[in-house]
Protein backbone atom coordinates (compact mmCIF):
# COMPACT_ATOMS: atom_id res chain seq x y z
CA UNK A 1 0.00 0.00 0.00
CA UNK A 2 2.71 2.90 0.33
CA UNK A 3 4.14 1.77 -2.99
CA UNK A 4 0.91 2.81 -4.07
CA UNK A 5 1.09 6.18 -2.31
CA UNK A 6 4.34 6.71 -3.27
CA UNK A 7 3.46 5.96 -6.83
CA UNK A 8 0.61 8.69 -6.36
CA UNK A 9 2.87 11.33 -4.66
CA UNK A 10 5.82 11.28 -7.36
CA UNK A 11 4.08 10.90 -10.59
CA UNK A 12 2.92 14.27 -10.80
CA UNK A 13 6.40 15.48 -9.69
CA UNK A 14 8.25 12.87 -12.23
CA UNK A 15 6.25 14.24 -15.03
CA UNK A 16 6.74 17.93 -13.70
CA UNK A 17 10.22 17.43 -14.20
CA UNK A 18 9.99 16.15 -17.37
CA UNK A 19 7.95 18.53 -19.02
CA UNK A 20 10.38 21.21 -17.60
CA UNK A 21 13.72 19.41 -19.25
CA UNK A 22 12.02 20.14 -22.61
CA UNK A 23 12.88 23.60 -23.22
CA UNK A 24 11.76 25.70 -26.40
CA UNK A 25 9.09 26.02 -28.42
CA UNK A 26 7.42 22.74 -29.58
CA UNK A 27 4.78 24.09 -32.34
CA UNK A 28 7.08 24.26 -34.98
CA UNK A 29 9.77 21.85 -35.53
CA UNK A 30 12.61 21.62 -38.13
CA UNK A 31 14.29 18.70 -39.84
CA UNK A 32 17.15 19.15 -41.90
CA UNK A 33 18.50 16.59 -44.23
CA UNK A 34 21.53 16.98 -47.04
CA UNK A 35 20.98 15.53 -50.40
CA UNK A 36 24.41 14.60 -51.67
CA UNK A 37 25.58 15.22 -54.88
CA UNK A 38 28.03 13.78 -57.63
CA UNK A 39 29.37 17.67 -57.95
CA UNK A 40 30.09 18.42 -54.17
CA UNK A 41 28.66 22.23 -55.30
CA UNK A 42 25.66 20.34 -56.19
CA UNK A 43 24.44 18.95 -52.74
CA UNK A 44 21.82 20.29 -51.35
CA UNK A 45 20.20 21.19 -48.12
CA UNK A 46 16.59 20.47 -47.36
CA UNK A 47 14.74 22.18 -44.06
CA UNK A 48 11.24 20.81 -43.30
CA UNK A 49 9.09 23.08 -41.38
CA UNK A 50 6.70 20.66 -39.39
CA UNK A 51 3.31 22.15 -37.87
CA UNK A 52 3.13 20.22 -34.66
CA UNK A 53 0.15 21.92 -33.06
CA UNK A 54 -3.98 21.29 -33.65
CA UNK A 55 -4.50 24.87 -35.36
CA UNK A 56 -3.08 26.52 -38.19
CA UNK A 57 0.04 28.76 -37.61
CA UNK A 58 1.33 32.07 -39.65
CA UNK A 59 4.63 32.78 -40.66
CA UNK A 60 6.80 34.89 -43.07
CA UNK A 61 8.12 32.53 -45.43
CA UNK A 62 11.98 31.70 -44.99
CA UNK A 63 14.00 31.21 -47.93
CA UNK A 64 18.23 30.61 -48.35
CA UNK A 65 20.31 33.38 -47.94
CA UNK A 66 23.74 34.13 -46.73
CA UNK A 67 23.73 36.98 -44.33
CA UNK A 68 20.14 37.95 -43.88
CA UNK A 69 18.47 39.86 -41.08
CA UNK A 70 16.11 38.04 -38.44
CA UNK A 71 13.33 36.54 -38.08
CA UNK A 72 15.92 33.79 -39.51
CA UNK A 73 16.59 29.82 -40.46
CA UNK A 74 20.13 30.48 -39.53
CA UNK A 75 22.17 27.20 -40.70
CA UNK A 76 25.02 26.67 -38.07
CA UNK A 77 27.95 24.46 -39.74
CA UNK A 78 31.35 22.98 -38.98
CA UNK A 79 33.51 22.01 -41.61
CA UNK A 80 36.67 19.74 -40.91
CA UNK A 81 38.84 19.27 -44.10
CA UNK A 82 40.26 16.19 -45.23
CA UNK A 83 43.25 17.74 -45.32
CA UNK A 84 44.49 17.29 -41.65
CA UNK A 85 47.08 20.39 -42.44
CA UNK A 86 43.79 22.55 -43.41
CA UNK A 87 42.05 25.03 -40.43
CA UNK A 88 38.52 23.92 -39.63
CA UNK A 89 36.51 26.46 -40.33
CA UNK A 90 32.88 27.52 -39.07
CA UNK A 91 30.16 29.25 -41.05
CA UNK A 92 26.39 30.94 -40.72
CA UNK A 93 24.33 31.72 -43.65
CA UNK A 94 20.30 32.30 -43.00
CA UNK A 95 16.56 31.71 -44.50
CA UNK A 96 15.76 35.30 -44.08
CA UNK A 97 11.77 35.74 -44.12
CA UNK A 98 10.52 39.44 -44.92
CA UNK A 99 10.31 41.96 -41.81
CA UNK A 100 6.41 42.94 -41.35
CA UNK A 101 5.51 46.20 -42.44
CA UNK A 102 4.14 48.28 -39.32
CA UNK A 103 0.59 46.82 -39.39
CA UNK A 104 0.77 43.10 -38.11
CA UNK A 105 -2.48 42.02 -39.94
CA UNK A 106 -1.16 43.44 -43.37
CA UNK A 107 2.12 41.80 -43.16
CA UNK A 108 0.10 38.82 -41.96
CA UNK A 109 -1.54 38.76 -45.34
CA UNK A 110 1.37 37.51 -46.92
CA UNK A 111 2.87 34.98 -44.88
CA UNK A 112 2.21 30.85 -45.43
CA UNK A 113 -0.13 29.04 -43.66
CA UNK A 114 0.68 25.86 -42.07
CA UNK A 115 -2.04 23.86 -41.09
CA UNK A 116 -1.87 20.67 -38.36
CA UNK A 117 1.03 18.36 -39.55
CA UNK A 118 1.44 20.15 -42.25
CA UNK A 119 5.34 20.24 -43.73
CA UNK A 120 6.87 23.05 -45.69
CA UNK A 121 10.20 21.88 -47.61
CA UNK A 122 12.76 24.90 -48.23
CA UNK A 123 15.80 23.46 -50.22
CA UNK A 124 18.99 25.25 -51.80
CA UNK A 125 22.32 24.08 -52.68
CA UNK A 126 25.28 24.47 -50.14
CA UNK A 127 27.36 26.18 -52.69
CA UNK A 128 28.16 29.03 -50.86
CA UNK A 129 29.76 26.86 -47.80
CA UNK A 130 31.66 24.14 -50.50
CA UNK A 131 33.07 27.16 -52.33
CA UNK A 132 34.45 28.91 -49.66
CA UNK A 133 35.63 25.88 -47.33
CA UNK A 134 37.23 24.41 -50.68
CA UNK A 135 35.02 20.93 -50.77
CA UNK A 136 36.33 17.86 -49.55
CA UNK A 137 35.78 17.18 -46.06
CA UNK A 138 33.34 16.77 -43.17
CA UNK A 139 30.43 19.32 -42.78
CA UNK A 140 27.87 19.41 -39.89
CA UNK A 141 25.33 21.04 -39.78
CA UNK A 142 22.05 22.40 -38.08
CA UNK A 143 19.47 24.85 -38.43
CA UNK A 144 17.78 27.44 -35.87
CA UNK A 145 14.75 29.50 -37.09
CA UNK A 146 13.96 32.68 -34.95
CA UNK A 147 10.38 33.76 -35.81
CA UNK A 148 9.51 37.21 -36.20
CA UNK A 149 9.78 39.26 -32.37
CA UNK A 150 6.30 40.67 -31.99
CA UNK A 151 4.95 42.26 -28.82
CA UNK A 152 2.37 41.70 -26.85
CA UNK A 153 -0.46 44.04 -28.71
CA UNK A 154 0.43 41.99 -31.97
CA UNK A 155 0.12 38.96 -30.75
CA UNK A 156 -3.29 40.13 -29.00
CA UNK A 157 -4.18 41.72 -32.73
CA UNK A 158 -3.16 38.43 -34.71
CA UNK A 159 -5.38 36.47 -31.98
CA UNK A 160 -8.28 38.22 -32.81
CA UNK A 161 -7.98 37.71 -36.65
CA UNK A 162 -8.12 34.05 -35.75
CA UNK A 163 -4.16 34.18 -36.38
CA UNK A 164 -1.78 32.09 -34.81
CA UNK A 165 1.66 32.82 -35.03
CA UNK A 166 4.81 30.79 -33.60
CA UNK A 167 5.66 30.55 -30.26
CA UNK A 168 8.95 32.82 -28.88
CA UNK A 169 12.00 31.47 -28.71
CA UNK A 170 14.44 29.78 -30.98
CA UNK A 171 12.98 26.29 -33.23
CA UNK A 172 16.50 23.87 -33.22
CA UNK A 173 16.69 21.40 -35.95
CA UNK A 174 18.45 17.98 -35.83
CA UNK A 175 22.21 17.82 -36.54
CA UNK A 176 23.57 16.35 -39.84
CA UNK A 177 26.61 15.26 -41.33
CA UNK A 178 27.79 15.26 -44.67
CA UNK A 179 31.10 14.17 -45.82
CA UNK A 180 32.46 15.46 -49.70
CA UNK A 181 35.63 13.94 -51.39
CA UNK A 182 36.60 15.01 -54.59
CA UNK A 183 33.83 14.79 -57.44
CA UNK A 184 31.70 12.20 -54.82
CA UNK A 185 29.52 12.91 -51.67
CA UNK A 186 27.28 10.83 -49.29
CA UNK A 187 25.32 11.80 -46.79
CA UNK A 188 25.33 10.53 -42.77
Amino acid sequence: MKKVWLLIILTPILMALVAAAQTGPRDLQLTVRIVPAVNPAETEIIVTLLNATDHALSLPKPFLSFGGAPPAIIVVSKFEPSDPHAPVMSKSGTFSAVLPPSDILEAAESWIVLGPGQTLDIQDRLLDLVTETGGAGTYRLHVVYSPPSLDAQDRKKLRAAGIYPLSKGDHVSNLVSVEIAGSTSSAN
